[in-house]
Formats: C-alpha cells, sequence, structure tokens
C-alpha cells in the first residue's frame, strides 16, 4: 500500500492551506507503464471514522467538504468543465492534456508563461464528452495553462523538464462521447481534516492502493501495472493468472485483508459462488500447484519444506501432516516460510480470524457473507482421502495458530461460525490479511 504525498507541482489556481480550507478537490487518474489509464471505479474509505463511496468513470473528481451542508463544489459550474491535472509533469516536451464538458460549449484553453504572455491558444465549440491535447512545453520552463467556459476559469501549473526549445503548441488530438467518463462528486462518508484516507482504483483485473490524510487539493495517481507482487515460483491454478491483489477493510477490527481468496477469479457475488472460492492449502506449503482444486495425488510425506512437485499429499495416519517430522516454522509471519500471500500480506492468527467472524451480524455463512469480506462457502479437502467436500455448504480458513500437531481454523457453515484445530494435511481455503 502507497502513502500518497501532499506537497506535488500540481497544485489548484486559488486553494489554501488547511488552516484556511475546509473543501478539499481530489482529482484521480492513473498510468499504466508511464502511459495513462483510466480507471473503472474508485473505492474511497475513510479508516479514521468508517464509511466509503464508490466513483465511477475513467477518472474522477472528489470533494472532500468540511462544512454543513452540500454547497457548490469547487471547480463547478453550470458546465461542470473538469481540466483534468495534464500529465507527465513535470514533461520533457510533451504532455497530455484532458478536458471533460457534460454539455456542448464554448471553451478556450491558453498557454502562458509567468510574465503573463499566451504561448499557445486553442478556442473551439466542444461536444459533450473528454477531449484531449497534446501539450508541446519547449518554449519556457514554466507555464500556466488556463481553461475557460462560461465565465468559469480553472488554471494548472506545468513545469517543463526538458530542453527550451521550439514553439508552445495545443494540439487537439481527440474526442470521446461522453458516457460517464468522469464524476464531480461529494463524499458520502463524514470527513474532517486529519482523517486517514484509503482510495483503491481498479482497472479491469488490476489495482492500485493509495492511503493518506489530505491537506490540500491534489492530482493522486494510480500505478496500474500486471501483478509481479507474488513469491518467486508461486504457480497459479486459474488461467487468468495470479489472483488480483485488492485491499478491503474491516472497519470494525481496523484490518486489511485480501477482497478475495488466494486463488479466486473474483471477489464473491454471492456466498456460493464457485468464482470465488479459490484453492485449497495444505498448511504449511507453498504455491506449488498441490493447491489447485485438480491437483494429483501421492501418499508419499515430506522431509523437506518445499516437497518439488505438485501433488495433493494424503495423510491416513498421525499426526495428519504432509511433511515428516513436523515444521512449527512454517507460515510465520509475512516472511515465515513457505508464505503463500503476496508481498507485505501473510496469513492471519487465530486472534484475528475470531475478532472477523465475531464482527459478523450472525455466525454463519450468511455473516460471513454479509461482511465486507465477503467469505465464501468454499469447502476443503479431506486429508486421507483428496476428496473435496461441502463446497456451497461450508468452509474452512487457516490461522497460522499451531495447536499441538494440528493448527486453528476459521469455521463456518449454514448455523455455526468457530474457530476449531484441524489437522495440518487437510486443504483449506486461504485469505490473506495485510501485514
Amino acid at each position: 500500500m502507497k502513502k500518497f504525498a501532499f506537497c506535488i507541482s500540481l497544485l489548484f489556481t486559488g486553494m489554501l492551506h488547511l488552516a484556511a480550507q475546509s473543501t478539499i478537490t481530489l482529482t484521480f487518474t492513473a498510468v499504466k507503464d508511464g502511459v495513462h489509464q483510466g480507471v473503472d471505479s474508485i473505492l474511497a474509505t475513510n479508516l479514521s471514522r468508517g464509511g466509503d463511496t464508490t466513483l465511477r468513470g475513467q477518472d474522477t473528481v472528489l470533494v472532500l467538504d468540511h462544512q454543513i451542508g452540500i454547497g457548490k463544489p469547487l471547480g463547478r459550474s453550470t458546465t461542470q468543465m473538469v481540466l483534468y491535472p495534464a500529465y507527465p509533469n513535470p514533461a520533457r516536451g510533451t504532455s497530455l492534456v484532458r478536458l471533460s464538458v457534460q454539455q456542448e460549449v464554448s471553451v478556450s484553453l491558453k498557454l502562458y508563461d509567468l510574465t503573463g504572455r499566451v504561448l499557445a491558444s486553442y478556442d473551439n465549440r466542444l461536444c459533450a464528452g473528454e477531449h484531449t491535447f497534446q501539450l508541446v512545453t519547449g518554449c519556457a520552463s514554466s507555464h500556466l495553462l488556463v481553461a475557460e467556459s462560461s465565465g468559469e476559469r480553472v488554471t494548472q501549473r506545468l513545469v517543463n523538464a526538458g530542453a527550451q526549445q521550439g514553439d508552445c503548441q495545443l494540439i487537439y488530438s481527440g474526442f470521446q462521447p461522453f458516457s460517464q467518463q468522469f464524476r464531480l462528486g461529494k463524499s458520502a462518508f463524514t470527513w474532517e481534516p486529519g482523517d486517514n484516507l484509503m482510495f483503491i482504483g481498479y482497472s479491469g483485473m488490476d489495482a492500485d492502493t493509495l492511503t493518506g490524510a489530505p491537506v490540500q487539493s491534489q492530482l493522486l495517481i494510480f500505478d496500474i501495472s500486471p501483478f509481479k507482487v507474488y513469491p518467486p515460483g508461486a504457480i497459479h491454478c486459474q488461467p487468468g493468472g495470479p489472483t488480483a491483489v485488492v485491499s478491503v477493510l474491516n472497519p470494525v477490527t481496523g484490518k486489511l485483508w485480501m477482497d478475495r481468496n488466494l486463488g479466486a477469479i473474483q471477489v464473491a457475488a454471492q456466498s456460493a459462488d464457485a468464482d470465488a472460492y479459490g484453492d485449497l492449502y495444505q498448511w504449511g506449503r507453498f504455491s506449488d500447484g498441490h493447491q489447485c482444486r485438480s491437483s494429483d495425488t501421492t501418499y508419499t510425506l515430506s522431509s523437506a519444506d518445499q516437497p518439488g512437485h505438485n501433488l495433493f499429499v494424503i495423510t491416513p495416519n498421525s499426526p495428519y501432516d504432509w511433511r515428516s517430522p513436523q515444521n512449527d516454522l512454517l507460515w510465520q509471519g509475512v516472511s515465515g516460510i513457505n508464505n503463500p500471500c503476496p508481498i507485505g500480506y501473510r496469513i492471519p492468527t487465530e486472534a484475528e480470524l475470531v475478532a472477523e467472524y465475531q464482527s459478523w451480524l450472525t455466525q454463519n455463512a450468511d455473516g460471513a457473507f454479509l461482511s465486507p469480506l465477503k467469505w465464501t462457502v468454499a469447502g476443503m479437502r479431506l486429508h486421507n482421502t483428496g476428496q473435496i467436500i461441502g463446497d456451497g455448504f461450508g468452509a474452512a480458513y487457516r490461522s497460522s495458530t499451531l495447536f499441538g500437531a494440528n493448527v486453528k481454523s476459521l469455521s463456518f457453515g449454514g448455523g455455526y461460525a468457530n474457530v476449531t484445530h484441524d489437522s495440518r494435511g487437510s486443504g483449506t481455503s486461504v485469505r490473506c490479511i495485510k501485514d
């Protein structure tokens, strides 16, 4: 999880410091490999006070207002024009500028130097939607980009970090009809200056998380990248590749978890959602392929922490562990041996699982699904036969906590939820917690 910074070059003209600022405007965008990447939605959560809101659209402007009443969001007029911060900024010769309007309107874009001289301009009547421009910034070191429409005026500062040569230009380069391309809205939760906020930006199967306590209006950039956050050598059972790494907060416990089981294709749409079941791990084993629900079996126990194969080890004899002798050091903490979770996550402890199920509205499968984590009845794999049972009716989720030769697990079904102990050789679901 990344902390976002508050002192950046993209400031909106007229914004004041926290001491005088009861309204903060946050503008979001995303990049992938240095190229602008629209986000599908953004989940904004107040970690300090609870509450969340979801913003939908490729880019968004969120207004945090500490004042009583709704009022008029900053930068909003009858035209609802939004000038997105140019990217990149500072630029090395060129930047992408995007402007959205919700109705047909005359718009003027002008690029000034710090003396007030007009370096480039564009004037035209634009229809509703998002309009893009290529900004060539080679003629000066600092600029002011001003967008005006129907009495509304928005300004942002740009810096040229490249060579200062040639003419400045504003080149119209594209248009996309308006269809919820952006949302300019108020937060749906109580906010006060100093509150710690979390933002998760989603783009397809990719996501990025930012946290911080904003003190001024600013641009926040999600880095949407393919997931390369699992330990080296991890085998992923789904044809789509690694499980998406997206955090979800339980506001009662204050803990951040992955929003789906390891191996799940998606967040659960219902308690018995097969696409959200995920894999079934023998306790302490790495993601070596044994966790795949269709993996073959073997009766041969392993004397090493990693057996060197992708087979589910059947354990019909006491102590019902795939490893002989047992190793109590597996899965202990974020740096634990064979931790299958993505970087920064780990297997939860017994206490963390207890706190989780006690926060549910009802201690059963219904309460599990209705919780922020949307736990599923993913079933389990028997240690003595390798058969998968109970999927659609119940589930067991591992902890890192030992109980003699066994380990503690969270189990729930139609009429129960509790933490009990189970053999290390059984195959159960894994839900990772943020360290």
